[in-house]
Parts: C-alpha cells; sequence; structure tokens
C-alpha cells in the first residue's frame, strides 16, 4: 500500500509522524493497515492528526480448481438418459459441464450443457434409440476455475422401451440330480434383462423374502434341500430401471420331491 498526501506549505517539513513514520517526503509505502499522518516542523511543533485513510487489500486470485465429480452413473429410461453423481462439497460450486460423446475413445472438450450445481440426476433426451453414449461431467467453480473430467459412464438405448416389465419366465423344470435340485427355463429374449429371482416355498405360499438369490443365467441348483421334501419354485425376472427393480408376477410354480 502506498500513501500519498500534499507536501507542506511551509518550507520543507523534516518528516511525519504516525503509522507512515519518519519521512518528508509526500508519499510512504505500508503494511496496508489504516494510517493517519500528523506534520512535524523544525521547532518539534506537531501538527493535529490528519483523517484516518483506510485500503481494503484484495485477495488473491482463485486459481485452484473444484474436486473432480464422482460415483458416476448413466441410465438409460423411456427413450432418455438419466445422469447421477455424488454432489461436490466444495463451498464455491457454481454448476457442472455434461460432455457427450457416441465413440468412448473421442474425447471433446466442447461441453454439451451446463447445469446448476445444485441439478442431479441430468436428463439427456437428445438421443437416438439404439445408440450407445458416453458421458463424463466436470465441475466448475464461481471463479471459473474446471475440474478434469470425471470417468465415463455409458447407457445404451435400446430398442425394447425399458418401462415394460420383462416377461414371465416360461417352461420352468424341477429335478433331483445327485443330492441338488436343478432348474432350468427358457431364457428370456428382453436385451436388457437383469436377473432372475429364484423363490423357494415348502407349502406353495411365496414371498420375496422365500428368495434363494438371483442369478443371471437361466438354471439354478439348489442343494439346501432336506431329504423327502417336496419343494415349490417360481422364477421372477427383473429389470433394473434408475433406480429400482421392475417386473412382472413370478411364473407358476414347479414342484419337485427329492
Amino acid at each position: 500500500m502506498r500513501l500519498v498526501w500534499a507536501a507542506s506549505v511551509y518550507g520543507q517539513p523534516p518528516g511525519i509522524t504516525g503509522t507512515a513514520a519518519g519521512t518528508g517526503s509526500p508519499g510512504f509505502a505500508g503494511d496496508g493497515g489504516p494510517a493517519s499522518q500528523a506534520k512535524l516542523d523544525t521547532a518539534d511543533n506537531i501538527s493535529a492528526f490528519s483523517n484516518r485513510v483506510s485500503v481494503l487489500i484484495p485477495l488473491p486470485p482463485d486459481t485452484i480448481p473444484p474436486a473432480v465429480p464422482t460415483e458416476m452413473a448413466a441410465f438409460a429410461v423411456d427413450g432418455r438418459v438419466f445422469l447421477q453423481w455424488a454432489e461436490n462439497s466444495v463451498p464455491d460450486l457454481a454448476a457442472y459441464l455434461v460432455f457427450r460423446e457416441d465413440d468412448e475413445q473421442h474425447v471433446s472438450s466442447v461441453p454439451r450443457a451446463k447445469v446448476p450445481f445444485s441439478t442431479t440426476p441430468f436428463i439427456d433426451d437428445e438421443v437416438i434409440i439404439g445408440q450407445t453414449y458416453f458421458h463424463r461431467l466436470a465441475a466448475i467453480d464461481s471463479a471459473g476455475n474446471q475440474s478434469p473430467t470425471s470417468e465415463v459412464v455409458q447407457a445404451t438405448l435400446h430398442l425394447v422401451p425399458d418401462h415394460l416389465s420383462p416377461d414371465q419366465p416360461s417352461m420352468p423344470t424341477a429335478e433331483w440330480i445327485r443330492g441338488m435340485i436343478a432348474l432350468h427355463w427358457v431364457v428370456n429374449v428382453e436385451p436388457d434383462l437383469s436377473d432372475y429371482l429364484v423363490l423357494r416355498s415348502e407349502d406353495n405360499q411365496f414371498m420375496l423374502s422365500d428368495s434363494l438369490g438371483r442369478v443371471s443365467q437361466a438354471s439354478f441348483a439348489d442343494s439346501a434341500v432336506a431329504m423327502e421334501t417336496t419343494c415349490y419354485y417360481r422364477l421372477v425376472a427383473r429389470v433394473y430401471i434408475f433406480t429400482y427393480y421392475r417386473s412382472k408376477p413370478p411364473c407358476w410354480p414347479v414342484k419337485c420331491f427329492c
């Protein structure tokens, strides 16, 4: 900080006192604190202090970018792509930049959209059914600093609309083979099928809590059965949609005695 004032009209003063101490020149470089001056003449007479002046020294510019967006996920639902991610905790976060490509190997520097920091999920509805899209995300703060881009996530818009539940598994069979019950059924044709739930009951009264687990293939081996027991099985085909599973009721039960 530099202080400047008018020179004395009573000859050359020997100096000033105060926070700008001991100089006879009409100027002073200080440390930025409040300052005032008093004149001192050759007879050591001191004038009253001048008005106090103060200067606000600005903070250095912000050059630190925000953190990279994390926990990226992409879902193709009802002919649109939904993007979600973990909220960025940077206090001066301003927005997110969304980058989209049709090819995972091609990296564009031009964002497709700029969304407010409070927006999640982001919906990309300018898409084509049957196409796979690759998305990345970058965060920017109020100073314009941009983070590196996130990991790439992809979503494919299948020809079969995602809002349709998959068909019930068909033609299930159950057979006792070498100490276990082997289940088989016809593979579902839905390209977005997630998995199958296998349900077992000994009284033909089923609840989802009777699930033995989920499998991705059209077969299951149940070895946790007691001898001389009749077991009933039902199957559920499921599609994962955004944050939940969708399915039709289980198929008709199939029975096996061991």
